[in-house]
């Protein structure tokens, strides 16, 4: 098969795969369409290649998804456990997609990532101008709540807003302003600080990489007022960190049940918790709102596989300067898994994966 097309095809059923993952639908179908056409691609990449390659670090995240997948026998909740670990087995099987593909399709990627934050932006205008935006909690461009005081769409554009930065330059400067005044925006609107935080993250890991770029000087500034004053207007209600129990409940939570309650069942950690430790009545969580937490109350002290498969990610990446810009959004979506449920958004946690195939040069 010619390699053109079958990156075309990749990409053309990757792109349309995401955008059914961004719009909030009933989980257990895209789940399950969403595995069939990743091993799909996966099976014609390998009649491509004749071998498929794994990077090292894909083992240990292997015995990551056995142990969630016993879990299931333990759970308080079974049905919930398959929910949330679902979208980690598919988001590995993205991540061996565009492993083997890499600088084949990095260029198409960057150009799918910010063609799905325009699409799910103008989404979200339409359904405000015409005002039938209903709450859809893992939608990324719905409200999450009746409240309607935050919205997903930030998270998806601190990711664009760090590719308008690694790619700005004196060429269409316009251009690049747009979308930055987009990124500014949807930001701003969604109200996100771990959206906020991602974008911090994210231009930073670069520009430690690249150091301090005098042509980029001025847009560095202008990014680091705009997220701060972002930051701050958030932040006059409620602080990031410390109206956040979730992280005590968590902790405390290892000691009444150290191998976890299955996936998805943090609502039952702090049940337990409350039962054991009644000061903690008033810090009851259903959601994690943190990747690990969510990982450590799902399998207790198991999640440690998890961590050590992360601070292995690390080593890898901090080991050499290749790929900088997917990288950074790999740290991006890392940060702004620890703050936030966009981890149980399909489209979010298969961006991650994906940009995980693209960080780092096939062994």
């Amino acid at each position: 098969m010619n390699q053109k097309i079958l990156t075309n095809i990749v990409m053309i059923v990757t792109g349309g795969q995401f955008i059914v993952a961004g719009l909030g639908l009933e989980w257990r179908w895209v789940q399950l369409v969403g595995a069939i056409l990743a091993l799909s691609l996966l099976f014609l990449i390998r009649y491509w290649k004749k071998k498929l390659e794994f990077p090292k670090s894909f083992w240990v995240y292997s015995t990551f998804l056995v142990i969630l997948v016993l879990s299931v026998f333990w759970s308080a909740n079974p049905e919930r456990t398959i929910q949330y670990s679902a979208p980690f087995v598919t988001g590995g099987l993205y991540w061996l997609i565009f492993y083997n593909l890499q600088d084949r399709v990095r260029t198409k990627f960057e150009y799918l990532l910010v063609a799905l934050g325009c699409l799910f932006g103008g989404f979200l205008i339409i359904h405000l101008i015409s005002g039938t935006l209903d709450p859809r909690s893992w939608s990324i461009y719905s409200w999450t709540s009746p409240e309607k005081t935050h919205n997903h769409i930030g998270d998806l554009w601190a990711l664009v807003g760090i590719i308008v930065f690694y790619r700005w330059n004196l060429r269409r400067p316009l251009l690049k302003i747009i979308f930055l005044g987009l990124t500014v925006f949807f930001l701003a609107l969604s109200q996100s600080r771990s959206a906020y935080l991602a974008l911090a993250i994210g231009v930073g890991y670069i520009v430690f990489q690249h150091g301090w770029n005098k042509k980029n000087k001025n847009i560095l500034i202008t990014l680091a007022i705009l997220v701060l004053s972002l930051f701050l207007y958030s932040g006059l209600t409620r602080t990031t960190l410390f109206s956040r129990p979730y992280f005590l409940v968590g902790a405390l939570g290892l000691l009444t049940s150290p191998f976890g309650v299955g996936m998805g069942n943090f609502g039952e950690i702090s049940d337990r918790v409350r039962t054991n430790f009644p000061w903690m009545a008033n810090y009851i969580t259903s959601f994690a709102h943190n990747i690990l937490l969510e990982v450590f109350a799902g399998v207790g002290v198991l999640g440690a596989v998890l961590v050590a498969w992360l601070i292995q990610i690390g080593r890898i990446f901090f080991k050499n300067g290749d790929n900088i810009l997917n990288k950074a959004l790999f740290f991006a979506l890392l940060v702004n898994f620890m703050f936030d449920t966009t981890y149980l958004i399909p489209l979010m946690i298969w961006l991650w994966f994906a940009n995980l195939g693209l960080s780092y040069k096939n062994s």
